[in-house]
């Protein structure tokens, strides 16, 4: 058997903190000297010191990691309650992920020049993205596209808020469609999320895409999506490809009826 002592360093825990688990029920000594107070372990018992400590990494309180060891909890709670802190741990790391993408907007447009450059151009691949959102056609003699899309946006959006869902993270993107539908264009808009009810699970491939930052109203993004554009042909890419190719809108802040401070990264997926 093992000291306490021992046995904290083996576990990569305080004495002080064994002290506390076996105040708590979570972890006994196998014996205690009733004369001189000594705490003894068995060598089998670091697993479940390392089921605690690993649960306690994972973000549960010593009260659910109490309650998930219980000899009378079975392997389904567990798994269960393992899966909910996964899903809440990769919601946190969706909004971190946007959280630098606004830093990375705010960098960019501190080193640009007002106004759309070439020089605000960058070319970078990017991950698939996973959306919780809709899709449509807009034919091609639709009368206002863009109040398509923002019709689009709005309706995600109340299922999103019906959900509870975080929308921290939207996404828009636009297909132009091929022959017989030549002309007309899939929108897609959603937000970074999975399993909203009412809502299509949609995967958007990885790309290398040319993107410029749009900063004010959507009503002049088109701006924005001419500067890519410009861009892709007057550096070798065709132009009928260019005309083909998907085009995206990551919305990195965009709070509230006031688009004056909205920030957009427009993005042009190179052919």
């Amino acid at each position: 058997m093992l000291n306490i002592g021992d046995f904290a360093r083996l576990g990569g825990v305080s004495i002080r903190t064994l002290r506390h688990y076996d105040s708590l029920g979570l972890l006994a000594p196998v014996e205690v000297d009733e004369s001189t107070g000594w705490r003894r372990y068995e060598l089998s018992q670091l697993t479940r010191l390392n089921q605690i400590v690993t649960l306690k990494s994972l973000g549960f309180t010593l009260d659910e990691v109490v309650e998930m060891l219980r000899a009378d909890v079975g392997d389904p709670e567990v798994r269960a309650a393992l899966e909910r802190r996964r899903d809440a741990m990769l919601e946190q790391q969706r909004d971190l992920h946007h959280r630098l993408a606004q830093v990375d907007a705010r960098l960019r447009l501190i080193e640009g020049t007002p106004g759309m450059s070439e020089e605000q151009v960058t070319v970078k691949d990017v991950a698939a993205i996973h959306l919780a959102g809709l899709t449509s056609i807009v034919p091609a003699d639709a009368d206002d596209f863009a109040t398509a899309v923002e019709a689009q946006f709005v309706e995600a959006g109340e299922l999103m808020n019906k959900a509870r869902s975080s929308r921290l993270s939207p996404v828009g993107r636009q297909v132009p469609q091929p022959a017989p539908d030549e002309g007309a264009t899939e929108i897609t808009a959603g937000f970074i999320a999975k399993g909203v009810p009412g809502l299509q699970q949609i995967e958007i491939p990885p790309a290398r895409v040319a993107s410029v930052i749009h900063r004010g109203p959507m009503s002049t993004v088109g701006l924005s999506y001419q500067t890519v554009v410009r861009w892709a042909i007057e550096h070798g890419y065709r132009e009928d490809g260019v005309a083909a190719a998907p085009r995206r809108t990551v919305f990195l802040e965009a709070d509230g009826i006031d688009q004056s401070d909205w920030v957009v990264d427009v993005q042009l997926e190179l052919p």
